[in-house]
């Protein structure tokens, strides 16, 4: 039907439609629709939305809301509707929190690392504490360099080197999956140098006959140490080991 300029008068002498709904656009406001059913009289607005499909929305019925208050409520419902088309809502950035979880079920829970447990300690009891519900990408050095100076002063630079390592892990993973990311982890964090940690002797072969002997008499301790002296392996590796890690020579 084409368009027509709506007025009190017009709209009153609109008579109800027995076979249905009639509607009636306005000329004035080009989105406002005027829809005659058997008993009332509703206005309502046409407008494409966020997905560009056209869709109406009624805001209120005649003669309680009048021509002249229709129009401008119309005017302001499209503008709106607009708004939402030119500057769609931004989803909010993912937490540290929801970040770290998805780090830790994807790429360690997964795998099955034996360092799971420490890993997940880590994130739970320290860096859940200090970003958990920061957005991840507001996470920068700074905030690291901080966190690591605190745990170095109270526990020591080994310790903090160990939080280091998983912050790295979790922003490489996250790096990987987000292009748009860029991890703060730098060269020279790091609170040790691994030439510092190098041992300056080994022992001797009348050192390990010695201890060997000793751990004769040392029950489960004895064996551990002598498992450790012979595969090298680091001593929460052997002493959490189990059967399934044992292959048949």
């Amino acid at each position: 039907m084409p368009a027509k300029r709506l007025t009190e008068l017009s709209v009153s002498t609109l008579k109800p439609s027995p076979r249905g709904p009639v509607d009636y656009y306005d000329a004035v406001e080009r989105r406002l629709v005027l829809r005659v059913g058997k008993t009332s009289k509703v206005w309502r607005v046409v407008f494409r939305n966020s997905g560009g499909k056209i869709r109406s929305e009624g805001i209120g019925r005649w003669p309680e809301l009048d021509v002249k208050n229709a129009r401008i409520k119309a005017g302001a419902l499209k503008s709106a509707a607009r708004e939402r088309i030119e500057n769609p809502p931004v989803p909010p950035e993912p937490s540290f929190r929801e970040i770290a979880e998805g780090y830790l079920q994807r790429n360690v829970d997964a795998r099955g690392l034996r360092s799971a447990r420490q890993i997940r300690r880590y994130v739970e009891n320290v860096l859940n504490l200090e970003f958990g519900d920061r957005p991840f990408v507001s996470v920068r050095r700074g905030d690291i360099v901080r966190l690591l100076d605190r745990i170095e002063d109270e526990r020591g630079a080994g310790a903090a080197d160990g939080i280091l390592a998983v912050i790295r892990q979790i922003a490489f993973w996250h790096q990987a999956r987000d292009e748009a990311y860029h991890s703060p982890i730098a060269r020279g964090m790091r609170r040790t140098r691994p030439a510092e940690r190098r041992r300056k002797r080994i022992l001797t072969d009348l050192e390990i006959r010695t201890m060997w002997e000793a751990c004769d008499k040392l029950g489960v301790f004895g064996a551990l140490t002598k498992t450790l002296l012979l595969t090298t392996q680091r001593r929460t590796k052997v002493s959490t080991m189990k059967w399934s890690d044992i292959e048949d020579g």
